[in-house]
Order: structure tokens, then sequence, then C-alpha cells
């Protein structure tokens, strides 16, 4: 079952610009394979590409 911090985390991946992670050996937020608590280097290394211009 999936928590609802982890959804709310999935969710507000969206609305800072993330999109789904297809890659599940990630271990990002933006995949609902695994629960996640927070958000690992992998989401924040896209985050920073996506923001850092």
């Amino acid at each position: 079952m999936i928590s609802r911090p982890t959804t709310a985390a999935h969710e507000f991946g969206h609305a800072i610009g993330l999109g789904h992670q297809g890659n599940s050996a990630t271990g990002s937020i933006m995949i609902y394979s695994k629960v996640r608590s927070v958000a690992n280097g992998t989401d924040l290394q896209r985050l920073a590409s996506r923001y850092a211009h």
C-alpha cells in the first residue's frame, strides 16, 4: 500500500516539474514501484538540471 506522504511527495514532484521516472532502479519518488518517503539523488539531479538555467 502506498502511503499518503509518499503520494503527496510524488504529486509535489509533478507540481515542480518532474515527470514519471521509467527506470525503477533509480529509486525515484516519481515511480510507484516501491514506497518512498523522500526524494533521492536522482530526483534532485533532475530538478537541478531543469531549474539550473
